[in-house]
């Protein structure tokens, strides 16, 4: 039975918490279209912290060994917090996980006749929505399996699974004004996860995840030593940050653009006819390009103005960029970051007044490396458009 002036507290707590779950999906649907910023290492060791919002479910208090105590009780909304350690072994994780869970008693609903059992030299409380106190919480030490979905991109959404050891709480809980039990119980704890995770940067992401968090039924004594067996369950939204060890090192320099052949001597005067001039071999600059990106950096810009000066020179009349990419990430996504970095070298050099007309361009993708990788490589001079004329 709830109690009369208590549905619009339920009310106000289902609001935050369904509300808080449609953002937590909101962000998962928008992860899951975004283009990557930046990408987590592959493995190595990893910490996070987190904190947010806790549900706790309305517990049944069922008395045991004589006692008759039938009740509920219902819990305002409350707080979490949880810190974990652990190893990233690519797809699959394994941490070790600290949290603690607090919500502060409402109200407790007394079903059997006799009421609440009260200490020494009070009288036992009764009724159905007597005036409540206290709070109920978990401290849980938690071993969690986790995977993590390459989507190919900064965001990664992640599942898992937990179990360990809990002990649950009730602190100093009060009905109808008498102090009723005070007591812990240390219990087998377990607990589902569903997240997604932002990576900012290689080493930092920005998290958000729901818990379903659980234990076995815990057993606790009132002041009269009487025992009885109640539940913990909660639900909880919780953001935080992780921070993965071991950056990636910065990519070498990009090597100089390679040297047009000098031109071969003049023939020596002979009586044999003169051979006609030799064909100048084609020109070709390679242009290097950051982990994810198509912008043309500074040095970049350099040889992009070596080539545009060098076709202005030859009048050669057709320029060909070739775009590549490393084998970090999908082939579909790979290849459309090949299109994107040689379509941004042919606007670097119309911009340095080569007509777009004479520039044909193409991507391949992570299928012609200048370095052959393993798959999900980084390899930075694979990473590139070649300018040839």
């Amino acid at each position: 039975m709830v109690p009369l002036g208590t549905a619009g507290k339920f009310a106000d707590k289902d609001t935050v918490m369904k509300r808080s779950a449609a953002a937590l999906a909101m962000l998962v649907a928008v992860g899951s279209a975004s283009v990557a910023l930046a990408q987590s290492p592959t493995t190595g060791w990893y910490t996070g912290i987190k904190a947010g919002l806790n549900d706790t479910r309305n517990a049944d208090l069922r008395g045991t060994g004589g006692s008759t105590l039938s009740a509920t009780n219902n819990y305002d909304l409350g707080w979490g917090l949880t810190g974990s350690a652990g190893y990233d072994w690519g797809a699959w994780r394994t941490e070790l996980e600290i949290g603690y869970r607090r919500n502060i008693l409402d109200t407790m609903n007394v079903r059997n006749d006799n009421g609440i059992p009260a200490a020494a030299g009070q009288a036992a409380q009764s009724g159905t929505s007597p005036s409540a106190g206290g709070d109920a919480s978990s401290l849980a030490v938690m071993a969690n399996l986790l995977y993590d979905f390459n989507t190919g991109t900064a965001w990664e959404p992640y599942l898992g699974v937990g179990l360990g050891t809990a002990q649950v709480q009730y602190n100093t809980v009060r009905g109808g004004g008498v102090g009723y039990v005070d007591d812990t119980d240390w219990k087998l704890a377990y607990q589902l996860i569903a997240g997604l995770a932002y990576w900012f940067d290689p080493n930092w992401a920005i998290t958000a995840d729901y818990r379903f968090f659980g234990t076995t039924d815990p057993r606790f004594s009132d002041r009269r030593g009487q025992s009885f067996e109640s539940e913990y369950q909660s639900h909880s939204v919780l953001v935080g940050l992780t921070y993965r060890f071991g950056a990636p090192p910065p990519p070498p320099p990009a090597p100089a653009p390679a040297a047009a052949p000098a031109p071969p001597p003049p023939p020596p005067p002979a009586v044999v006819p003169p051979r006609p001039p030799a064909v100048a071999a084609p020109k070709q600059f390679i242009v290097f390009f950051d982990f994810d990106k198509s912008d043309i950096t500074a040095q970049a810009q350099r040889i992009i103005n070596d080539a545009a000066t060098e076709w202005k020179r030859t009048g050669t009349a057709r320029i060909a960029l070739t775009g590549h990419a490393d084998r970090a990430g999908t082939e579909r996504y790979n290849q459309r970051l090949s299109e994107r970095r040689a379509v941004a070298v042919k606007d670097a050099l119309v911009r340095q007044g080569v007509p777009a007309s004479v520039i044909a361009t193409i991507g391949r993708g992570e299928s012609q490396p200048l370095v052959p990788t393993a798959d999900g490589v980084r390899e930075p001079q694979n990473r590139r458009v070649e300018i040839v004329f």
